[in-house]
């Protein structure tokens, strides 16, 4: 498959098989993402802690619905938005050309070696913001991102550059947290607290894609307080 194109003017250096942003001729560099702290441990915290203490969900099923919703995803140009340790890898095909943005190194780079054991061909790996995607527009058939939109300082910014770089026809596959979803016991506590970030209902996450001109459709799965939905252009 070809390369991906990006933005014009947009320059990268690949350091240790992640391509970096050069800005001013310097590496760019961003603050500290979430998880990458602890990006040796990222997937045994996520499993033992965030699903069933936080998200009063249920870490297999989540893998589940996401296998159910990319497994037929093929030979496509996919873009995964704050990877983690990449493991949709385990249920993409690998006949795609998957790319991945983070502002974690850490995280990349365990990203890098579960797209390599998972037989991936094409595949790039960028440090960037999600806000300020380096790739030309209509670059991508699939996007994705799990568990992260709540993380976005800048979120309608975040879904402009999905609608940008999405091609027409083109599908957008997410989960994340939503305030109505957690059980009422949980919801008065301290603990809703502890998810980091900004929660948004569906009904707002349903206006910021319609005002993008994407399609927004949750879907019929429950998981705890996990929102599945897609946005086509």
């Amino acid at each position: 498959m070809n390369a991906i194109q990006l933005r014009e003017g947009i320059e990268v250096k690949k350091k240790l098989n992640i391509n970096i942003l050069i800005e001013d001729g310097k590496l760019k560099k961003y603050p500290k993402a979430h998880g990458s702290t602890f990006s040796g441990l990222y997937d045994f915290f996520m499993e033992k802690n965030v699903f069933p203490k936080l998200f009063e969900s249920d870490y297999e099923r989540h893998y589940e619905i996401i296998k159910e919703n990319i497994s037929e995803v093929k030979l496509n140009y996919v873009l995964e938005i704050a990877p983690g340790s990449c493991l949709t890898a385990d249920y993409l095909d690998s006949t795609n050309f998957y790319c991945g943005v983070d502002i974690g190194k850490g995280l990349l780079k365990k990203a890098y070696k579960r797209l390599k054991n998972a037989g991936f061909k094409d595949y790039e790996l960028y440090l960037s913001s999600a806000d300020d995607l380096p790739f030309a527009e209509e670059s991508f058939d699939f996007e994705m991102c799990h568990l992260s939109l709540n993380f976005f300082d800048n979120l309608e910014k975040v879904i402009h550059e999905i609608g940008r770089t999405l091609k027409k026809e083109g599908k957008f596959f997410c989960s994340v947290p939503v305030p109505e979803r957690r059980s009422n016991e949980n919801a008065s506590s301290k603990r809703i607290k502890r998810i980091r970030g900004t929660l948004y209902s569906e009904k707002r996450l349903h206006e910021f894609f319609s005002n993008e001109g994407l399609k927004f459709s949750s879907l019929p799965y429950e998981n705890g307080s996990l929102l599945y939905f897609i946005a086509l252009k």
